[in-house]
């Protein structure tokens, strides 16, 4: 999955971060809403609680990022909890999108491209797997009815 290089990227490039994770939720969800506004009724009034969630869901993963075997039961958990919220694979990519925007605005000068194809990496894999899960959830569903 990732090399040792891009695992150092992604842990240094958070340690920036993690002092500002509410701002950077609420940046994220905002830039989220500004790609795509039709996402917004799907999140709640508050987007407060949802930005906390994002940011520990993250700072999770960059914890485990060098095994990601630790956390695929995770992964099918919270792909399960998207399919409830009827999360459709399209959203994935626009969430992607929000976040590396976020992430490179946040960053500034301690973002750069070989930084950011270890996130864009990291989370096409976490997307990927979490597409799949759904996918699964899905047919296994329709098998049921």
């Amino acid at each position: 999955m990732l090399t040792q290089r891009e695992v150092l990227l992604i842990k240094i490039s958070w340690s920036y971060l993690v002092a500002l994770e509410q701002e950077i939720g609420i940046l994220f969800y905002s830039t989220l809403f500004e790609l795509e506004p039709r996402l917004r009724p799907m999140f709640g009034a508050s987007i407060d609680a949802q930005a906390q969630k994002l940011m520990s869901t993250l700072t999770y993963v960059v914890s485990c990022v060098q095994n990601t075997e630790n956390y695929e039961r995770d992964l099918e958990e919270l792909a399960r909890k998207h399919d409830s919220y009827q999360t459709r694979p399209e959203h994935y990519e626009l969430v992607g999108k929000a976040l590396m925007i976020t992430l490179r605005e946040v960053l500034g000068d301690n973002w750069d491209d070989e930084t950011e194809l270890a996130w864009v990496k990291m989370y096409t894999f976490l997307s990927d797997k979490m597409i799949r899960a759904q996918q699964q959830f899905a047919s296994s569903s329709t098998l049921i009815n």
